[in-house]
């Protein structure tokens, strides 16, 4: 995903009801991108904060949603 995504996410996302969860947590990763791709991207934070591990912890959260679907597809009739 990248920022041209975000105002189309941003524009749907009143309407999803399956893949909302998605939508949001993807909005989130680009934000933690963005920040992180900044001069100084996260001043509130310790100088030992690391956004990758953020932004790991999200994608691995958007794979389980993903994988969790695709359980719950197989099982319906």
């Amino acid at each position: 995903m990248g920022k041209a995504a975000v105002p189309v996410i941003e524009g749907v996302l009143p309407y999803l009801l399956v893949k909302k969860e998605h939508a949001m947590l993807a909005l989130e990763l680009q934000e933690h991108a963005t920040e992180a791709s900044s001069v100084d991207p996260f001043p509130w934070f310790s100088s030992s904060y690391d956004p990758l591990e953020a932004m790991k912890r999200m994608r691995e959260e958007m794979i389980e949603m993903n994988q969790s679907r695709k359980r719950l597809r197989k099982k319906a009739p």
